[in-house]
């Protein structure tokens, strides 16, 4: 309901635009079943709404008059938001959680490649690639990588840098994307079946062996192998009986020695890939009851999570022996390597991380704060020492790198928009407003009214 009324306060005060508000028809009757205490709220704010005037309240059956006279849409996934960007006009998912702030967007590090001199970036919530020169201590933007959602956070997981070339591992993102730095652009490889994996992550992270990429998989069917010579892509399945992954398929990706291993928390089970062979092999948990779903490596060390019993545990691949470290009364805790013998654990839910040796000693425990920003309470701010280092839980390399991103805010908005988006602390309403004038719109003469956009899109369906 909050939601509701900012979106209103929003509308009724922008003289410039008009709201044409098209509530479900059954969103009443599922108040009523589900959430029967917001229900007489909900019916006040339409019938002030409607009293008011200021804009259009339809609650007819006829689509066509809407689709066909509005210039945007924005709301929740429907079929009406289909038949409405059939049109190519735009598009923005809403995101009840979001609100509307104004705020500085940090250059924020969603994943990266970084050596000695420099650093390779792509933002956690923008479409945009960075670069960071160390030495010089100068950020630049190197722009959005096509083919993607401007304002998608998670794009992507991994980036793996061969030669001049940077390989950025998609996760949320629906194709694989290849920068060459020497060239400044941008090369996209399709990945096959990626329209089946729906809001879907599709790999966690790449791994460079020799002249072979491998992607692995986080809810994928596949193994993505990239031959780094020739640019050939070959798939080798994981899982046959699947097109479509399942929630936790894959909780994370690790190599040790000449394997990169993979948990399979659902089916109890290790994916073990030999690098050597590139032959795929499966071992089962040692107890069948444990539910591992965070994975790291310490040198020649596997540092597990049983998120069952709220376990730590280390197995020495050599020895085979697997020793309880640690309790933790949490099931989401995120682990990270920082050193040949010591690990962070971060449990998301509590808000309280450590660091911990692999003889089981506890070195320090602290509470984390949360980051104050824009982008929210999924990325997070860690103060050790005399420093700020940046840590998100989706990579244990934060917690190690000096990061510039705390110093350095910048207004990073793509110069083009897709006209599809989602909305989030970055793409607000009213920023996707104002970005609405830079997309290209031209109307085909064929979809020019309701009824004719939804005979296209049942023709275009039909015709595959």
């Amino acid at each position: 309901m909050k939601k509701i009324e900012e979106v209103f306060l929003y509308f009724r005060n922008r003289k410039d635009l008009t709201l044409w508000l098209r509530p479900h028809p059954l969103y009443e009757q599922t108040l009523e079943v589900m959430r029967p205490q917001l229900l007489q709220k909900y019916r006040e704010l339409l019938a002030s709404y409607e009293e008011e005037g200021w804009g259009i309240l339809d609650s007819g059956y006829d689509l066509d008059l809407a689709i066909a006279s509005c210039d945007c849409y924005y709301g929740d996934y429907s079929s009406v938001a289909q038949l409405f960007w059939e049109t190519g006009k735009p598009v923005l998912y809403q995101d009840s959680l979001v609100r509307e702030k104004e705020c500085k967007i940090p250059c924020w590090p969603g994943a990266f490649w970084e050596d000695e001199k420099e650093v390779w970036f792509v933002h956690g919530k923008v479409n945009l690639l960075f670069h960071y020169d160390k030495q010089m201590d100068r950020l630049s933007c190197i722009g959005k990588i096509p083919g993607e959602l401007a304002f998608k956070g998670d794009l992507f997981r991994s980036v793996v840098r061969v030669e001049d070339r940077l390989y950025l591992v998609p996760y949320f993102a629906r194709n694989l994307a290849i920068y060459h730095i020497d060239k400044d652009q941008f090369e996209s490889v399709q990945i096959r079946d990626a329209e089946h994996f729906i809001e879907q992550p599709l790999f966690l992270k790449g791994f460079q062996r020799g002249n072979v990429l491998y992607c692995m998989p986080a809810w994928y069917n596949s193994i993505l192998c990239i031959d780094l010579t020739s640019g050939h892509v070959t798939y080798t399945m994981v899982d046959k009986n699947k097109v479509r992954g399942i929630p936790g398929v894959f909780g994370g990706a690790v190599s040790i020695g000449r394997n990169i291993l993979c948990p399979q928390t659902y089916k109890k089970r290790w994916l073990i890939l030999n690098t050597d062979t590139g032959k795929v092999s499966w071992c089962s948990f040692a107890d069948p009851e444990r539910e591992i779903t965070s994975v790291t490596v310490c040198g020649d060390t596997l540092v597990f999570f049983d998120a069952r019993t709220g376990c730590i545990l280390k197995e020495t691949r050599e020895e085979g022996k697997i020793e309880e470290l640690l309790y933790i009364d949490s099931n989401e805790i995120q682990l990270y390597a920082v050193s040949e013998n010591e690990v962070i654990a971060d449990d998301l839910g509590s808000g309280i991380y450590l660091k911990f040796c692999l003889d089981g000693t506890v070195v320090w425990r602290k509470e984390r704060k949360e980051e104050k920003t824009v982008l929210g309470s999924r990325f997070r701010k860690v103060t050790e020492g005399e420093k700020n280092c940046d840590i998100r839980f989706t990579e244990q390399e934060y917690q190690e790198w000096n990061s510039p991103s705390a110093a350095i805010y910048k207004d990073i908005l793509p110069i083009d928009l897709y006209y599809v988006e989602e909305e989030n602390e970055v793409l607000t309403l009213d920023k996707w407003l104002s970005l609405c004038d830079r997309i290209q719109m031209p109307v085909p003469d064929d979809r020019h009214s309701g009824k004719m956009i939804k005979d296209y899109v049942k023709s275009k369906l039909a015709n595959g």
